[in-house]
């Protein structure tokens, strides 16, 4: 094992193993935070680790880059055992059978500090393995039912992106304001001439308090037909039944609940006539209800209480 750092920095990256040979690697990266509150796209990733095996290969120390009074460590009992995880920033590979390209998969939470010598390292660490392709999965909490297929934005560097993912990709964008460390890496990889796609799925905002593996699967069966690659979904079956009992449960009980995805699902319904369910503007705004807050706040409660 060894470390990547700057002479008199603290700021490292641990390569865990000696550097494959990778056949024209492409990275899928996701980042648990601004861009993905949930974790549904970093389950994505997890799910795409476990499925192919995938063998780590490098990881960050988590001191240099998190204030964990924000981002806080967990601890679990492990064969009675009380234990301390951190914050874990972990990069695998893995040559997924039938698939002419390796993939190296980054595993992260957003960092707290230090965005830009954490980009640096990410990337330079990649050109190692002789990657200059890398695809970012977002998610966007949105005014979109949990009964319709979540929209997806595509932005992407060329236009061989909406081919492969049969999305169309704007001409531009026009969002000015915060961004997560998605956009960092999006336009650092840019700015090299990488090739470079981003995926912004759109999650239904009132069930924000609990995983939605409706969401992994859209995005792993779009990353499956894109790149020719054939997963097994039956391990999600379990996740899937518990989640729409759940939501079910939440609706059941609450009649202002279930009108308001009623209206969600008319407006979806007239954006995807129109054609504009990959603007996310169009689905961002929530359908006005009499106390829509309360009843939202109330179906939020109630899975925030039985997410276990």
């Amino acid at each position: 094992m060894c470390d990547m750092t700057d002479s008199g920095s603290s700021n490292t990256l641990k390569v865990l193993d000696d550097l494959p040979m990778l056949k024209d690697p492409i990275c899928i990266a996701a980042f648990q935070g601004f861009t993905d509150r949930s974790g549904e796209t970093v389950d994505t990733v997890r799910f795409m680790i476990e499925e192919w095996h995938a063998t780590p290969i490098a990881e960050f120390e988590s001191e240099p880059f998190y204030d964990f009074t924000m981002t806080r460590p967990q601890v679990k009992n492990e064969q009675g055992l009380r234990k301390i995880t951190w914050p874990k920033n972990r990069l695998y590979y893995a040559s997924p059978p039938g698939s002419t390209r390796d993939f190296i998969l980054f595993e992260a939470i957003e960092p707290n500090l230090r965005w830009r010598r954490f980009t640096e390292l990410s990337i330079n660490f990649l050109e190692q393995l002789g990657c200059n392709t890398l695809v970012t999965l977002g998610a966007l909490p949105s005014a979109v039912p949990h009964t319709r297929p979540a929209p997806i934005q595509l932005s992407a560097t060329d236009h061989g992106w909406d081919t492969l993912f049969g999305l169309d990709i704007p001409e531009s964008s026009r969002y000015q304001g915060d961004v997560g460390i998605m956009s960092v890496f999006n336009l650092a990889v840019r700015d090299l001439e990488w090739s470079n796609a981003s995926l912004l799925i759109q999650t239904p905002h009132y069930v924000a308090e609990m995983k939605n593996p409706r969401i992994s699967r859209a995005l792993l069966e779009l990353i499956s037909s894109a790149f020719n690659i054939t997963f097994s979904y039956e391990r999600m079956t379990d996740e899937l039944e518990i989640f729409e009992s759940r939501i079910h449960e939440a609706l059941t009980g609450s009649g202002e609940a279930a009108e308001y995805v009623k209206q969600l699902e008319s407006r979806y319904d007239e954006a995807a006539a129109a054609n504009q369910l990959s603007r996310p503007k169009e689905l961002q705004d929530t359908p006005e209800l009499p106390e829509s807050d309360d009843i939202i706040d109330e179906l939020e409660d109630f899975l925030r209480s039985n997410r276990g």
